[in-house]
Parts: structure tokens; sequence; C-alpha cells
């Protein structure tokens, strides 16, 4: 079978490259002929390793370079400009390499152009978040849908035709696939964890780990606010952050007026997760949203307690609370300290936790999640 993935980019940490570069080597290494279609690549080197037998495409079209011009005008005459040369390079491509399948992984406003090019492949669409995940402006409901402009209703129409046009639609979780009741061809899949691993973490290390990008959804100041709660003074407990991102020095600052800084360490982004996770004890988030969190699942298969902000049901679909971990109602630092406080205060409680995790890490097993992406395929080129 012959399968292409379309995605923007893949130089960045970020839990949806890592798990398309997951799958595309775990399906060449299953037999299959595989392409990964990168938008705006521009010679960069994979933050993930790609396997040697996948062939690369970049069409080296940046969006981002369009949404920055300030002219209402000229913004809508280069984008009309620019979907249509990427559709033309798009579907060249397309009809040069004459795939089966062809994966969008990215769900945006632009998602509908795939569709659009008459190619033999049939179309798989994904989506790795919450409804309106890309596009918070048109995601207002109740009475604030009142408050729409003429132009974001347009939009809102658009981004909810635009699953109707692919032969099929697949979401992280069932909650996520219910947001989208008029879609007919749709399931959830999991994410799954991409290594084995049969050792517990050394949950004496007294490391409580963040692991992901520093940007305004993953909310890491509030997760600040809620170590200066817990204030164990004189404690050998460390918040490791570990991560790159725009928001590294607002949150080394926030540090030093909370005066934690003793007990906070930032540490660049890495590829050896593994060690990372390790020489953890508990893992932290504290997002405003989440697709389906990498490092819940891959702390899971350490053996390691997680604790969450119950944003969206991707932390939901992984965390059974007060079994494996806990769930805090979002903003309430409070309770977040407070379980936070408690694992760290008692280790038979920390090590149970952390065997109730490995136990339910075993249902995001690769072996277990990839025969479902295979059967979808399977079934659509039937």
């Amino acid at each position: 079978m012959k399968i292409a993935y379309i995605i923007s980019e893949v130089y960045s940490m970020g839990g949806a490259p890592k798990v398309t570069i997951d799958k595309i080597n775990h399906l060449v290494n299953r037999g299959h002929e595989l392409y990964l279609i990168t938008e705006r690549q521009f010679g960069k080197p994979s933050y993930y390793g790609i396997d040697e037998k996948v062939k690369h495409f970049d069409l080296a079209f940046d969006c981002n370079t369009v949404n920055q011009i300030s002219n209402p005008l000229k913004r809508i005459i280069a984008k009309k400009a620019y979907r249509a040369n990427y559709k033309k390079n798009l579907e060249e491509l397309l009809f040069q390499i004459n795939v089966d399948i062809c994966v969008q992984v990215y769900f945006t406003l632009d998602a509908d152009i795939l569709t659009s090019i008459k190619d033999n492949s049939k179309k798989v669409l994904e989506s790795h978040g919450i409804k309106y995940a890309l596009l918070p402006q048109i995601r207002r409901e109740g009475f604030k849908k009142l408050l729409f402009t003429p132009f974001e209703k347009w939009q809102r129409y658009r981004y909810e035709r635009i699953p109707l046009n692919y032969d099929h639609f697949v979401c992280l979780t069932k909650d996520y696939i219910d947001e989208w009741p008029k879609v007919a061809h749709k399931s959830y899949i999991y994410n799954f964890v991409d290594f084995t691993n049969e050792n517990m973490a050394d949950l004496e290390s007294k490391n409580v780990v963040f692991l992901g990008r520093l940007s305004e959804e993953k909310n890491v100041s509030e997760l600040l606010d809620i170590w200066k709660i817990v204030g164990l003074k004189d404690s050998k407990w460390t918040l490791k952050i570990i991560g790159d991102g725009p928001q590294l020095r607002s949150l080394q600052e926030q540090c030093q007026m909370l005066s934690i800084c003793n007990s906070v360490e930032f540490i660049p982004a890495t590829q050896n997760v593994k060690a990372v996770y390790s020489n953890t004890s508990i893992i932290v988030l504290s997002s405003l949203q989440e697709g389906f969190p990498m490092s819940l699942i891959e702390a899971h298969r350490f053996g390691i307690p997680t604790i969450s902000y119950d944003c969206s049901s991707g932390p939901r679909a992984i965390i059974e609370d007060g079994v494996n971990g806990f769930l805090i109602p979002m903003h309430n630092k409070e309770l977040y300290a407070e379980k936070l406080r408690l694992l760290m205060e008692d280790s038979n409680r920390l090590q149970e936790m952390g065997k109730k995790a490995k136990e339910a890490s075993r249902r995001f097993d690769i072996e277990i999640i990839m025969p479902q992406w295979e059967a979808l395929f399977n079934k659509l080129i039937k």
C-alpha cells in the first residue's frame, strides 16, 4: 500500500509531529511505501528520526508569511494566491507519486484543498484536539455565538463542512468524535507509545517534571503558581521544566518574582525522553487545551503518576482520577497543589499509583493501536 502523510513541518518538537513520524516509521517497516509531504520544512532536519526508506517531499510554502500581512485586503488576495499555488504543487506531486491513501494531519481551514484534488487516493483527515482547536476565534459557544462577525460565521461554516468531504475522519477520543454528529464516516484511534519499557521509573528521585513546549496554551505560568502554593520548605523536591518556547524568559522572570528559583530548574528540550522519565517521580500538566498528551501516556509506561488539569477529553482518556493520577478542575490551583503535595509526602501512595499507571499504559501499545490504522486503510481501498 502507498500512503502519504501531509503535515506542516517536522523540524519542531511536538506531539503531532512525533506521533506522525512514529506512524510513518512503523508502516514503512511493515512493508508499505510511505511518503512524507511537508509544507514548510525548507531543508531543516527533522526533530525526530525518519526511516531512510520514507520518501520526503517539501512543498516549501509558508502560510505564516501571508497571515502576517497587516492590510486585510492585501492579506485576502495573498491568501487566495497562496492556496492556488499550494494546490497546484500538491496536485502535481500526488499525481506523480500516485498513492492509495493520503492523510491530512492538521485540521485547518486549508484542509479543504486536499479534497479538491481528484487523484485516485482515499483522503483521511486527522484531528488532534477539540473542535475548533486551531481556530479559537470561532470556538465560542452559547450566547457568545451572537458576537460572531459575518466573516467568522463564514469561517465556522467552512470549517464544519471540511470533514464531510473526506473519505474518513479520525479523532483521538470518543468525546472528540462526538463533537461531529453530521460526519458519517468517522472513528477515534488513540495515539500510542512508540517504545517498550518493562522497568519502573525511580519514584524516589524527588523530581516533578513538566515536559513540553513553553507556549501560551501549555499554561506553565500557572504551574509555577501551584509550585509556590505547595511551598515545601527545606525539601529536596525539584520542579523541572523541560522544553523550549517563546515563554521561557517570562517564566524565568516569574520564577524569580515568586522566589522559587532554588527549587525550579529550566532544562532545554531533549530527544532522550527515556532518561527523563527514568529519573522522574511525578509528571505534571497545566494546559489550557490538549489533544492527547504524549507525556502522560509515556509517563504511565514508566509507572509514573500524573497530574493534569481536566482541560479536555485528552487527559481524561488517559488519567483515571485517584487511581493512576489526578484530574484537577481548570484553574483550581489550590486543589492541584493539595494533590501534588499528597503524592510528594506519601511515598506508598506514589508507588501504588505508579503501578496502576504502568498497568493502564498497555492499552496504548503500538501493537494495539497501529493495526487499527492498517485496518482502516485496507477498508478504504477495497
